[in-house]
């Protein structure tokens, strides 16, 4: 019974993204900025969603890395700095 309440009154996630002028649509993936259209390729759109979605947060590049393309890695080096 609890599920069936949180369900019905979980908020909806929203179909557009909107900073500014630049408006993202998740679900037919046009992006316009000001009216005009801007031709992404798909890597590029899930960038600017990322992005998007963290408006006015610090996003790290590790951060953006693992995200977007997926990727797990440790950002330190490999090499020794011990002389």
């Amino acid at each position: 019974m609890q599920a069936l309440v949180r369900r019905a009154t979980r908020t909806p996630e929203p179909t557009t993204l909107t900073v500014g002028d630049l408006v993202l649509d998740l679900l037919s993936r046009r992006v316009t900025r000001g009216g005009t259209p801007i031709d992404l390729q798909p890597r590029e759109f899930t960038l600017l969603e990322y992005l998007m979605r963290n408006a006015g947060r610090v996003v790290s590049k590790t951060m953006v890395v693992s995200r977007v393309w997926e990727y797990s890695f440790d950002p330190r080096p490999t090499w020794s700095t011990c002389s």
